[in-house]
């Protein structure tokens, strides 16, 4: 899963807050929408990328508010040991996800 902790505190969420450096909004909890685009979407793009060449998998996941290993959300992805998206969060843990609920949002 990817609830490990990041260099972030607190991560920008909307347009207004990333727009610019004088008023960014943070928040440490997900706003309805993005919970409810996490909760009926069924795929995301996972984007890794090692030595400047970026990589972007198409991925089937799994949502949970919260786990029996942590109180905070989790995105589940499944993969095999061996493949490139792999090998590149192992030598860069930096990821990117696009999700996209394409049917609530018409």
């Amino acid at each position: 899963s990817l609830d490990a902790p990041t260099t972030m505190d607190k991560i920008p969420l909307n347009y207004e807050a990333s727009e610019g450096d004088t008023h960014k909004q943070t928040t440490n909890s997900l706003p309805p929408e993005v919970v409810q685009c996490l909760e009926n979407a069924r795929f995301l793009h996972l984007a890794t990328c090692t030595d400047n060449v970026p990589h972007v998998s198409l991925m089937n996941y799994t949502y949970l508010p919260s786990s029996p290993y942590s109180s905070m959300p989790v995105i589940i992805m499944t993969t095999n040991p061996a493949s490139r998206k792999t090998t590149n969060i192992i030598a860069n843990p930096s990821v990117s996800l696009l999700v996209h609920d394409w049917v609530s949002h018409r």
